[in-house]
């Protein structure tokens, strides 16, 4: 994802108090933020709060130290607990949450993950960040291997619910200026056993943890699919929906293409 849509989460992270505690936010997949450590002493949150806290791993991998951790609708300069990072462990807090959170986790060269809902009953959040996969909407091509343990960690605020239900490949197309512009995209597999469908975000980047819409494209390969696609943000997915059949098995797996042409 761009820099400036990165900066643009931070800032609005950081001065939602000023429009209202719980006014709509911008979360993103960014690469990861590095905050600077600060020697100034973190204060204990109040009583009466409760903490969300959790364990964040690379897929089919150990912990991530320095994974970056926010929580939503919440003011940086007038509290200390909205962002945090991972010790050396992979381990996390938010200390002070008041009220319901939405959070966010992400690190430099990973898929950005979200959790939406967060209570005091549920607020051990443990994550799984895959490995950044991008492809340029001009003239791109993603070759990858998709398998049947790929599941979605935290919540699918980007494709409509598709990739809590099927593993899937997200796939962000990389920035750039301008309008949007009409783009062909073929997803290709070669095993008839399995069955893939391409899902296409259409929802509005700037409200992702609310408006959460998708369009769903299956289920033959290589067929031409028509869609926008935005340089401000824009995403789809690979979904792995069947192998013979019934739901993938965690072992199945399945190579695959994607590619993207702007049509002129």
């Amino acid at each position: 994802m761009a820099t400036y849509w990165l900066d643009t989460v931070l800032i609005l992270v950081s001065l939602s108090a000023g429009v209202g505690c719980g006014g709509p936010g911008t979360p993103t997949t960014p690469s990861g933020p590095n905050p600077t450590p600060t020697s100034t002493p973190t204060p204990a949150p109040p009583a009466g709060n409760f903490t969300i806290s959790g364990l964040i791993t690379a897929y089919r991998a150990g912990p991530l130290k320095n994974a970056s951790v926010v929580r939503f609708h919440c003011n940086t300069f007038t509290n200390p607990f909205c962002t945090t990072q991972t010790d050396d462990q992979g381990r996390y807090t938010l200390s002070g949450v008041t009220d319901i959170a939405d959070i966010g986790a992400w690190k430099t060269r990973y898929q950005s993950v979200w959790k939406v809902g967060v209570t005091q009953q549920n607020a051990a959040v443990d994550f799984v960040l895959y490995p950044e996969v991008t492809i340029d909407a001009h003239d791109g091509h993603v070759s990858d291997t998709l398998n049947g343990d790929e599941l979605m960690s935290g919540d699918d605020v980007t494709f409509g619910g598709f990739c809590k239900k099927v593993p899937c490949k997200y796939i962000n197309f990389g920035n750039f200026v301008g309008r949007e512009i009409p783009v062909e995209v073929r997803l290709r597999w070669s095993d008839s056993s399995r069955r893939l469908a391409l899902y296409h975000f259409t929802g509005d980047a700037d409200a992702i943890l609310t408006d959460q819409r998708a369009d769903r494209y299956c289920c033959t390969s290589d067929v031409p699919i028509r869609i926008s696609v935005s340089g401000y943000f824009d995403a789809v997915a690979v979904g792995f929906e069947e192998v013979d059949g019934h739901p993938p098995a965690p072992s199945d797996s399945v190579a695959f293409e994607v590619s993207a042409v702007a049509v002129h």
